[in-house]
């Protein structure tokens, strides 16, 4: 009977060596397949769209508070301004509607009457209030809503507001379409300079909130 013969040493290093390249190939394959797999998926399978922000349609009630802003009924149902008694991150507070620069709903933003606290929602984007309401070549900007409403009650229509302190860039960018802008800001300084290297700005010293001028006062400032 023949021996077999043993496996020299230099054979079993050949032979783990095979062993490691098929090992290694196998692996190249089923990453490989699965590249393809993902490539084929991100082409002809869907996914699905980020869901839109849903906005609520809030019951806006008439409070006399309002009047106190020179806001009557009328007004408030107008420009939908109102006290919200029902279930949301607006209970408890005035809410304003409001609309961006296309007329499109954004969202509410909320007035706290025992706390003088506003609430923008998450994500909130701040339009240029009222914009898209005002044609023409001239436009009033006032930082607070409620003197925005309030020069409108007056027969000022063509009033808008920032709805903050600062100005945004969408803010710049549609005020940049009007020639005359007449900025009630209590410190209007750097939005003034922004805003003059397209228009003409007029922005006269306010040296209290204007809810504490009287409505010639106020009319003044046009003039």
């Amino acid at each position: 009977r023949k021996k077999k013969k043993k496996n020299t040493r230099g054979e079993k290093e050949k032979e783990k060596k095979k062993g490691r390249v098929n090992k290694y190939g196998e692996g190249y394959k089923e990453d490989r397949r699965r590249e393809e797999e993902e490539e084929l998926e991100s082409i002809f399978i869907e996914k699905p769209k980020p869901s839109k922000r849903e906005i609520p349609e809030l019951e806006l009630i008439y409070v006399p508070i309002l009047e106190e802003f020179g806001i009557s009924e009328d007004m408030a149902k107008e420009y939908e301004v109102g006290f919200v008694e029902q279930r949301s991150i607006m209970k408890g507070r005035i809410a304003f509607k409001v609309y961006n620069e296309d007329g499109k709903v954004e969202g509410y933003v909320g007035w706290h009457p025992e706390k003088n606290h506003w609430l923008f929602p998450k994500n909130f984007k701040r339009p240029l209030y009222n914009a898209c309401n005002i044609e023409g070549p001239s436009i009033i900007v006032t930082v607070n809503l409620f003197d925005c409403l309030r020069l409108i009650t007056l027969g000022i229509a063509a009033c808008s507001c920032l709805i903050a302190k600062s100005m945004t860039d969408k803010q710049e960018q549609t005020l940049g379409k009007f020639h005359k802008i007449l900025l009630l800001h209590p410190e209007p300084y750097n939005i003034a300079l922004r805003l003059a290297k397209k228009s003409y700005v007029n922005a006269p010293v306010i040296n209290k909130p204007l809810i504490d001028y009287t409505d010639e006062e106020i009319v003044s400032f046009l003039g």
